[in-house]
């Protein structure tokens, strides 16, 4: 009797531990997805599941060649893999010739802010990769001098990393504008062209926001020549809006919300 005594107490402790992990795994889960609703959350792209936002192609959002171009893309960036893949894409095929602009993670070499031919170092610019699982402030402009030269620069927590003069600005394409992926999410053509990490906000400025040293905002605030911005607050019908009020809303693929605690 006492042997059966302990064996339903044991059951007893067994069925309690369960039902408590269950329910805090149900609270977390919980905390992340309504995180994200309020607008405290981020997106976490993971790239073995080809997570990916896709925005609807539009003029405002191509750069182009030109010499009136200008451009500063800013946001909080996590990345949590050394594998190749793109935080963000306007453009990019085969051919590196075509690609717009694009932030490209690629190991051994960096971070790539590519806006041209791969045959330009400038225009493939790169700057060591930071600190892996941990939020960074990343800004890229570009400002055009002539149809296809002009001068770039790339800040990371507000600390200038790199500039120089590019001389082979790729083409402006009406393909969708793609987060978290470097292609048309539905082609697949390469292996690797999808980003690993986290997003907070994404900020694409038609101006230079910065040209020295500055102060890294704790949260990015749009102004009179925003493009699109982006807080990675997604809707409960997997949209991503665009918080510029121009339209440039997102539609995310498998990318989940989570806490985005800097």
């Amino acid at each position: 009797m006492a042997r059966e005594h302990r064996f339903n107490l044991y059951l007893l402790l067994f069925y309690l531990v369960l039902v408590l992990a269950c329910e805090t795994k149900l609270e977390v889960e919980d905390e992340h997805h309504d995180a994200g609703l309020k607008g405290y959350g981020a997106l976490l792209f993971k790239a073995d599941e080809k997570d990916a936002v896709e925005v609807t192609s539009a003029a405002s959002l191509e750069l182009g060649q030109g010499a009136d171009k200008k451009l500063t893309v800013e946001g909080w960036i996590r990345i949590d893999r050394d594998v190749p893949g793109a935080v963000f894409s306007k453009r990019w095929t085969l051919d590196p010739g075509q690609t717009d602009y694009m932030l490209w993670v690629q190991p051994g070499l960096g971070l790539v802010w590519a806006t041209g031919s791969s045959e330009d170092e400038c225009a493939w610019m790169s700057v060591p990769l930071p600190s892996l699982g941990t939020w960074h402030h990343l800004a890229m402009t570009l400002e055009a001098s002539g149809h296809q030269e002009g001068h770039k620069a790339f800040f990371m927590d507000g600390r200038l990393l790199n500039e120089c003069d590019y001389e082979a600005k790729g083409p402006a394409h009406d393909d969708h504008f793609l987060i978290g992926a470097a292609e048309r999410l539905l082609l697949f053509h390469g292996l690797h062209d999808h980003f690993s990490g986290a997003i907070d906000e994404l900020h694409l400025n038609a101006a230079i926001l910065y040209e020295t040293t500055f102060e890294p905002p704790q949260t990015i605030r749009s102004n009179d020549a925003t493009i699109a911005f982006w807080d990675f607050s997604a809707t409960e019908d997997g949209d991503l809006p665009d918080l510029s009020d121009h339209g440039h809303d997102g539609r995310i693929f498998g990318a989940q919300s989570i806490n985005a605690s800097r």
